[in-house]
């Protein structure tokens, strides 16, 4: 089924028209999300977000809410799941804002439109010689494959325990980096004390 039937797509605030001074008589304070802010696991980097000031307010169709998907137009076409504490964030127009319909999980779309299916579909879309750039129809014509929610919650949690896995041996790695070199400089000063 195409993407465009399970979710509303519409593309990020245009940021340029908008943009404002704190010197300003009336300005508005945001935090809006950058193109660094995707992670290629599915999660939005808080410590990449950006401070916004507008010269007015900006509508909330251009906020994040809980259970939005948001996929970069630039490549790599990367999507985020927006849980409730990246909620009102400002969405940028290199951005497609997606609301699933019920029967699709925001979690599961996120890992679908990430999956090398899903991105060798994305890649054929991309227009543009300099800087690739996806369009939200051609978003909307992505397919996706949809099975049951509860499949679909299965899936979720297979993948969330692998991610997991992922982070755990990434820590270890780190670890014993860190114990190897720990050990080589113990070995080391006590061949220079003898």
């Amino acid at each position: 089924m195409k993407l465009g039937k399970l979710a509303n797509i519409r593309i990020g605030l245009p940021l340029a028209r908008k943009k404002g001074d704190i010197h300003d008589d009336i300005f508005f304070k945001y935090i809006a999300i950058t193109l660094k802010s995707f992670s290629s696991g599915g999660v939005l980097l808080h410590g990449e977000l950006d401070e916004f000031i507008s010269t007015e307010e900006l509508n909330e169709n251009f906020m994040t809410q809980e259970g939005d998907v948001l996929v970069r137009l630039r490549e790599p076409n990367i999507a985020v799941c927006i849980d409730k504490k990246s909620s009102g964030l400002i969405v940028p127009a290199l951005m497609a804002i997606i609301k699933p319909i019920e029967e699709i999980n925001s979690l599961y779309l996120t890992y679908y439109i990430n999956s090398n299916m899903a991105q060798k579909q994305l890649k054929k879309e991309l227009q543009g010689t300099t800087i690739p750039m996806l369009k939200a129809g051609e978003l909307a014509d992505l397919e996706v494959i949809l099975p049951p929610k509860e499949t679909q919650d299965k899936i979720i949690a297979m993948l969330d325990l692998a991610n997991k896995e992922i982070k755990l041996l990434d820590s270890l790695s780190k670890l014993k980096i860190q114990f190897k070199n720990e050990l080589l400089d113990t070995i080391l000063t006590k061949e220079v004390s003898r």
